[in-house]
């Protein structure tokens, strides 16, 4: 994938975007809501680009049939040089309403390599897809528990697998009480290519981000941030690492 150019001018402003550290020295941003030039309305994007905090330059890459679709309120990490995409919101062009993407996949941008892949996330049964259909070759496939699509979820890594949490999930988005699906960790192990659920007891239903952290001395936990939909309070804590995977 070429670059479109290399300048110092900074991307157009934006909201719901996300911006990555892939390095000490380098920034990754991709998506995000923002105006487009002589419309009043805000419009999701797929921009993507890479700044050099040493050289003050952002490299703008080529929109691609491989990139993610346009979206806002995505999930991203980085991970050995790897930018995972998950989920988000997306503008409906009928009613230019936003909502929940209907992709469930993982996208992945190979950064030492310069190349797009998606990981195919497994079907409602959690079977892979069948080893006789041919996939393109920037395609990998998962078996295991249903990801499903969110929006606001935390994305972040731990033990060598991906992890998503809570967020607002769109085959619940009219906030069913019943097997309170938003505490359902979703793992997904890249070396067996297999998704798993963990249940998270008590974790409310909630827009976050979460990181990897020391809570005590010699014990690391995932510190949680982000509030409930339409309430202005934040809510924050620990989940303790006692999960076995």
């Amino acid at each position: 994938m070429s670059k479109i150019k290399e300048s110092s001018t900074t991307p157009a402003p934006r909201k719901m975007h996300t911006l990555n550290t892939i390095d000490d020295d380098r920034l990754i941003m991709f998506g995000g809501k923002c105006l487009m030039e002589g419309e009043e309305n805000m419009y999701d994007t797929q921009h993507f680009a890479i700044y050099d905090v040493k050289k003050n330059i952002w490299s703008y890459h080529r929109e691609s049939i491989n990139m993610p679709y346009r979206r806002a309120s995505h999930s991203t990490t980085v991970l050995d040089e790897r930018l995972y995409i998950y989920g988000g919101q997306q503008i409906n062009s009928i009613s230019k309403l936003t909502e929940i993407h209907d992709d469930k996949d993982i996208h992945l941008y190979n950064i030492r390599q310069d190349s797009w892949h998606r990981i195919i996330t497994p079907s409602p049964d959690g079977s892979r897809l069948s080893p006789t259909l041919s996939l393109p070759s920037e395609w990998t496939a998962t078996d295991g528990s249903k990801v499903g699509r969110r929006v606001d979820a935390a994305m972040f890594s731990m033990h060598h697998r991906i992890i998503i949490l809570s967020g607002m999930e769109k085959d619940n988005f009219d906030y069913e009480q019943e097997g309170r699906p938003w505490e359902l960790l979703k793992s997904l192990s890249l070396e067996e290519r297999n998704w798993d659920h963990i249940r998270v007891k008590g974790l409310p239903q909630m827009g976050c981000v979460a990181v990897v952290s020391e809570y005590k001395t010699d014990k690391k936990g995932i510190f949680v941030i982000g509030k409930v939909h339409d309430d202005d309070k934040l809510i924050m804590g620990w989940i303790k690492d006692s999960i076995d995977m």
